[in-house]
Protein backbone atom coordinates (compact mmCIF):
# COMPACT_ATOMS: atom_id res chain seq x y z
CA UNK A 1 0.00 0.00 0.00
CA UNK A 2 2.80 2.15 0.70
CA UNK A 3 4.71 1.28 -2.51
CA UNK A 4 1.16 2.16 -4.54
CA UNK A 5 0.73 5.76 -2.10
CA UNK A 6 3.78 7.09 -3.29
CA UNK A 7 3.49 6.35 -6.85
CA UNK A 8 0.54 7.41 -7.51
CA UNK A 9 0.39 10.33 -5.06
CA UNK A 10 4.34 11.13 -4.89
CA UNK A 11 4.57 10.72 -1.03
CA UNK A 12 2.94 8.89 1.38
CA UNK A 13 0.82 11.90 2.74
CA UNK A 14 0.47 13.01 -0.71
CA UNK A 15 -1.81 9.87 -1.51
CA UNK A 16 -3.45 10.40 1.88
CA UNK A 17 -4.74 14.24 0.73
CA UNK A 18 -6.13 12.63 -2.45
CA UNK A 19 -8.29 10.01 -0.75
CA UNK A 20 -9.55 12.97 1.70
CA UNK A 21 -10.23 14.75 -1.31
CA UNK A 22 -11.97 12.10 -3.08
CA UNK A 23 -14.40 11.18 0.18
CA UNK A 24 -15.42 14.94 0.24
CA UNK A 25 -16.31 14.96 -3.45
CA UNK A 26 -18.45 11.64 -2.74
CA UNK A 27 -20.15 13.37 0.29
CA UNK A 28 -18.47 11.78 3.16
CA UNK A 29 -18.48 13.88 6.24
CA UNK A 30 -17.68 11.66 8.73
CA UNK A 31 -14.26 10.42 7.10
CA UNK A 32 -10.64 11.38 7.79
CA UNK A 33 -7.92 9.49 5.99
CA UNK A 34 -4.28 9.82 8.07
CA UNK A 35 -2.19 6.64 5.98
CA UNK A 36 -3.40 4.54 3.08
CA UNK A 37 -3.33 1.13 4.83
CA UNK A 38 -5.99 1.15 7.39
CA UNK A 39 -3.96 0.09 10.16
CA UNK A 40 -4.76 2.16 13.53
CA UNK A 41 -4.63 5.65 13.56
CA UNK A 42 -6.67 7.92 16.03
CA UNK A 43 -6.59 10.13 13.22
CA UNK A 44 -8.09 7.79 10.83
CA UNK A 45 -11.99 7.17 10.67
CA UNK A 46 -15.21 6.78 8.95
CA UNK A 47 -18.84 5.94 9.29
CA UNK A 48 -21.22 2.61 7.76
CA UNK A 49 -22.74 5.74 5.62
CA UNK A 50 -19.30 6.99 4.45
CA UNK A 51 -17.91 3.37 3.51
CA UNK A 52 -21.06 2.66 1.96
CA UNK A 53 -20.63 5.86 -0.99
CA UNK A 54 -17.15 4.86 -1.15
CA UNK A 55 -18.14 1.09 -1.78
CA UNK A 56 -20.55 2.31 -4.36
CA UNK A 57 -17.83 4.54 -5.64
CA UNK A 58 -15.60 1.87 -6.33
CA UNK A 59 -18.30 -0.89 -7.87
CA UNK A 60 -18.70 1.85 -11.14
CA UNK A 61 -15.10 0.02 -12.09
CA UNK A 62 -14.96 -3.43 -13.68
CA UNK A 63 -11.55 -4.42 -12.42
CA UNK A 64 -13.20 -3.86 -8.89
CA UNK A 65 -15.83 -5.39 -9.45
CA UNK A 66 -14.11 -8.36 -10.44
CA UNK A 67 -11.34 -7.84 -7.76
CA UNK A 68 -13.34 -7.70 -5.18
CA UNK A 69 -15.96 -10.87 -6.24
CA UNK A 70 -12.90 -13.53 -6.46
CA UNK A 71 -12.71 -15.91 -3.77
CA UNK A 72 -8.64 -17.38 -4.80
CA UNK A 73 -5.96 -16.75 -6.89
CA UNK A 74 -3.43 -19.02 -8.47
CA UNK A 75 0.07 -16.75 -8.28
CA UNK A 76 2.07 -18.30 -11.40
CA UNK A 77 5.26 -20.21 -10.42
CA UNK A 78 8.83 -17.71 -11.29
CA UNK A 79 12.13 -19.13 -11.35
CA UNK A 80 12.42 -18.61 -7.31
CA UNK A 81 8.26 -19.74 -6.24
CA UNK A 82 6.37 -22.51 -6.85
CA UNK A 83 3.05 -21.53 -8.00
CA UNK A 84 1.04 -20.46 -4.93
CA UNK A 85 -3.08 -20.01 -4.35
CA UNK A 86 -4.05 -17.34 -2.04
CA UNK A 87 -7.99 -17.23 -0.87
CA UNK A 88 -10.36 -14.18 0.28
CA UNK A 89 -10.71 -13.31 3.58
CA UNK A 90 -14.53 -12.47 2.37
CA UNK A 91 -15.74 -16.15 4.07
CA UNK A 92 -19.17 -15.10 2.40
CA UNK A 93 -18.16 -15.88 -0.71
CA UNK A 94 -15.30 -18.25 -0.23
CA UNK A 95 -15.43 -22.06 1.19
CA UNK A 96 -11.72 -22.68 0.53
CA UNK A 97 -11.17 -22.49 4.10
CA UNK A 98 -14.29 -22.38 6.32
CA UNK A 99 -18.22 -22.58 4.71
CA UNK A 100 -19.53 -21.87 8.04
CA UNK A 101 -20.46 -17.92 6.84
CA UNK A 102 -20.68 -18.60 3.43
CA UNK A 103 -23.88 -16.92 1.66
CA UNK A 104 -24.65 -17.70 -1.84
CA UNK A 105 -25.97 -14.51 -2.45
CA UNK A 106 -23.11 -12.55 -1.81
CA UNK A 107 -21.42 -11.26 -5.02
CA UNK A 108 -18.43 -10.13 -3.32
CA UNK A 109 -17.24 -7.60 -0.39
CA UNK A 110 -14.01 -6.21 1.43
CA UNK A 111 -12.79 -7.16 4.58
CA UNK A 112 -10.99 -5.21 7.42
CA UNK A 113 -9.66 -6.12 11.22
CA UNK A 114 -7.91 -3.96 13.44
CA UNK A 115 -8.28 -5.02 17.28
CA UNK A 116 -9.68 -1.47 18.09
CA UNK A 117 -11.83 -1.42 15.00
CA UNK A 118 -13.34 -5.21 15.47
CA UNK A 119 -14.65 -7.29 12.55
CA UNK A 120 -15.40 -5.35 9.71
CA UNK A 121 -17.02 -5.98 6.05
CA UNK A 122 -18.70 -4.51 3.48
CA UNK A 123 -20.28 -6.72 0.60
CA UNK A 124 -22.91 -7.07 -1.44
CA UNK A 125 -25.85 -9.69 -2.17
CA UNK A 126 -28.37 -10.08 -4.83
CA UNK A 127 -31.64 -11.83 -5.82
CA UNK A 128 -33.46 -12.13 -9.30
CA UNK A 129 -35.00 -8.46 -8.22
CA UNK A 130 -32.67 -6.83 -5.92
CA UNK A 131 -29.83 -6.20 -4.31
CA UNK A 132 -28.46 -5.08 -1.67
CA UNK A 133 -25.26 -3.52 0.25
CA UNK A 134 -24.07 -3.67 4.06
CA UNK A 135 -21.73 -2.00 6.37
CA UNK A 136 -20.83 -3.77 9.69
CA UNK A 137 -18.23 -2.55 11.70
CA UNK A 138 -17.06 -3.04 15.15
CA UNK A 139 -18.36 -6.57 14.91
CA UNK A 140 -16.96 -8.86 17.67
CA UNK A 141 -14.00 -11.70 17.00
CA UNK A 142 -14.30 -13.82 19.96
CA UNK A 143 -17.17 -15.42 21.81
CA UNK A 144 -18.09 -15.69 25.10
CA UNK A 145 -15.53 -18.68 25.62
CA UNK A 146 -12.51 -16.78 23.73
CA UNK A 147 -13.27 -18.77 20.58
CA UNK A 148 -12.05 -16.72 17.81
CA UNK A 149 -15.31 -15.40 15.17
CA UNK A 150 -16.27 -13.78 12.54
CA UNK A 151 -19.84 -12.21 13.79
CA UNK A 152 -19.57 -9.53 10.70
CA UNK A 153 -19.93 -11.86 8.58
CA UNK A 154 -22.97 -13.65 10.26
CA UNK A 155 -24.42 -9.93 10.76
CA UNK A 156 -24.23 -9.07 7.24
CA UNK A 157 -26.24 -12.17 6.09
CA UNK A 158 -28.88 -11.46 8.84
CA UNK A 159 -28.72 -7.87 7.52
CA UNK A 160 -29.39 -9.54 4.13
CA UNK A 161 -32.01 -12.09 5.19
CA UNK A 162 -33.80 -8.65 6.42
CA UNK A 163 -33.73 -6.72 3.24
CA UNK A 164 -34.69 -9.47 0.98
CA UNK A 165 -37.59 -10.67 3.09
CA UNK A 166 -38.86 -7.36 4.11
CA UNK A 167 -38.72 -5.25 0.59
CA UNK A 168 -38.86 -5.01 -2.57
CA UNK A 169 -38.28 -2.68 -5.23
CA UNK A 170 -41.58 -0.58 -7.18
CA UNK A 171 -42.46 1.10 -9.65
CA UNK A 172 -43.89 4.20 -7.89
CA UNK A 173 -44.03 7.20 -11.09
CA UNK A 174 -44.49 5.63 -14.52
CA UNK A 175 -42.01 7.24 -17.48
CA UNK A 176 -42.87 10.42 -18.69
CA UNK A 177 -45.11 10.71 -15.25
CA UNK A 178 -46.29 14.51 -15.25
CA UNK A 179 -45.49 16.11 -12.29
CA UNK A 180 -46.62 19.33 -12.19
CA UNK A 181 -46.80 22.91 -15.14
CA UNK A 182 -45.47 25.71 -14.07
CA UNK A 183 -45.24 29.33 -15.62
CA UNK A 184 -42.10 30.24 -17.76
CA UNK A 185 -40.92 33.91 -17.25
CA UNK A 186 -41.03 35.35 -21.13
CA UNK A 187 -42.57 31.91 -22.31
CA UNK A 188 -45.09 31.35 -24.95
CA UNK A 189 -47.06 28.93 -22.60
CA UNK A 190 -46.42 27.06 -19.32
CA UNK A 191 -43.85 24.27 -18.91
CA UNK A 192 -44.68 20.81 -18.23
CA UNK A 193 -42.37 18.72 -16.14
CA UNK A 194 -42.03 14.77 -16.66
CA UNK A 195 -39.98 12.51 -15.11
CA UNK A 196 -37.71 10.81 -18.05
CA UNK A 197 -37.88 7.37 -16.97
CA UNK A 198 -39.97 5.44 -14.44
CA UNK A 199 -39.15 6.05 -11.08
CA UNK A 200 -38.33 3.46 -8.34
CA UNK A 201 -38.56 2.92 -4.88
CA UNK A 202 -37.76 0.31 -2.31
CA UNK A 203 -40.82 -0.09 -0.51
CA UNK A 204 -42.48 -2.77 2.89
CA UNK A 205 -43.53 -5.70 1.05
CA UNK A 206 -47.12 -4.56 1.99
CA UNK A 207 -46.67 -1.29 1.40
CA UNK A 208 -50.04 0.92 1.75
CA UNK A 209 -50.67 3.17 -1.76
CA UNK A 210 -52.12 5.85 0.40
CA UNK A 211 -48.71 6.58 2.06
CA UNK A 212 -47.25 7.49 -0.53
CA UNK A 213 -46.22 11.09 -1.50
CA UNK A 214 -44.14 13.52 -3.74
CA UNK A 215 -42.91 16.91 -3.93
CA UNK A 216 -40.17 18.75 -6.04
CA UNK A 217 -38.29 21.45 -6.35
CA UNK A 218 -36.59 23.92 -9.10
CA UNK A 219 -33.28 24.20 -9.84
CA UNK A 220 -34.28 27.82 -10.10
CA UNK A 221 -36.58 30.24 -7.93
CA UNK A 222 -37.85 30.77 -11.55
CA UNK A 223 -38.16 28.94 -15.31
CA UNK A 224 -36.75 31.42 -18.08
CA UNK A 225 -37.67 31.09 -22.12
CA UNK A 226 -36.62 29.80 -23.95
CA UNK A 227 -36.78 26.05 -22.84
CA UNK A 228 -35.34 23.52 -24.62
CA UNK A 229 -37.09 19.76 -24.97
CA UNK A 230 -35.86 17.39 -22.04
CA UNK A 231 -34.02 20.30 -20.23
CA UNK A 232 -33.29 18.99 -16.51
CA UNK A 233 -35.22 21.98 -14.37
CA UNK A 234 -35.99 20.48 -11.17
CA UNK A 235 -36.40 17.31 -8.97
CA UNK A 236 -39.33 15.23 -7.43
CA UNK A 237 -39.09 13.03 -3.99
CA UNK A 238 -41.03 10.62 -3.29
CA UNK A 239 -41.84 9.93 0.13
CA UNK A 240 -43.13 6.86 2.26
CA UNK A 241 -44.73 8.11 5.11
CA UNK A 242 -42.68 10.79 5.43
CA UNK A 243 -39.24 9.40 4.52
CA UNK A 244 -37.85 10.10 1.24
CA UNK A 245 -37.84 6.55 -0.62
CA UNK A 246 -36.26 7.82 -4.01
CA UNK A 247 -35.79 10.86 -6.07
CA UNK A 248 -35.84 11.87 -9.78
CA UNK A 249 -34.91 14.77 -11.98
CA UNK A 250 -37.57 16.91 -13.84
CA UNK A 251 -37.36 17.74 -17.04
CA UNK A 252 -39.46 19.86 -19.56
CA UNK A 253 -41.97 17.67 -21.59
CA UNK A 254 -41.94 19.91 -24.94
CA UNK A 255 -39.89 22.82 -26.21
CA UNK A 256 -41.17 26.47 -24.70
CA UNK A 257 -40.02 29.52 -26.89
CA UNK A 258 -39.25 32.92 -25.84
CA UNK A 259 -42.75 35.10 -26.69
CA UNK A 260 -40.47 37.53 -28.61
CA UNK A 261 -38.87 34.47 -30.63
CA UNK A 262 -42.54 33.41 -31.74
CA UNK A 263 -43.52 36.80 -32.80
CA UNK A 264 -40.26 37.28 -34.50
CA UNK A 265 -40.48 33.29 -36.11
CA UNK A 266 -44.10 34.30 -37.58
CA UNK A 267 -42.61 37.64 -39.38
CA UNK A 268 -39.71 35.49 -40.43
CA UNK A 269 -42.08 32.96 -42.18
CA UNK A 270 -43.97 35.48 -44.02
CA UNK A 271 -41.95 39.16 -44.70
CA UNK A 272 -44.29 40.38 -47.16
CA UNK A 273 -47.04 39.73 -44.46
CA UNK A 274 -49.71 42.62 -45.15
CA UNK A 275 -53.58 42.76 -46.39
CA UNK A 276 -52.39 42.77 -50.30
CA UNK A 277 -50.29 39.59 -49.46
CA UNK A 278 -53.16 37.97 -47.31
CA UNK A 279 -55.87 39.11 -49.55
CA UNK A 280 -54.18 37.42 -52.91
CA UNK A 281 -53.91 34.03 -51.13
CA UNK A 282 -49.94 33.33 -51.14
CA UNK A 283 -50.52 32.99 -47.24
Amino acid sequence: ALVIAEYIGGSQEGFVQMMNDRASELGCTGTHFANPHGLHDEDHYSTARDLGKIMQAALEYDIFQELYSTASYEIPATELQDSRIVYSTNYLISTDITSEYYDDRVVGGKTGFTTPAGRCVICTAENDTSSYLAVVLGASATDADGNTVYSSFTTASELFDFGFDSFSVAMVMPEWDTVTTVPVSGGEKDATLIVPSAVNALLPLDYTQDLLTASYTLSTPELTAPLAQDSEVGTVSIYYDGTCVSQSPLVTAAEVASETTTSASSNTENPDSSPEATDSGNT
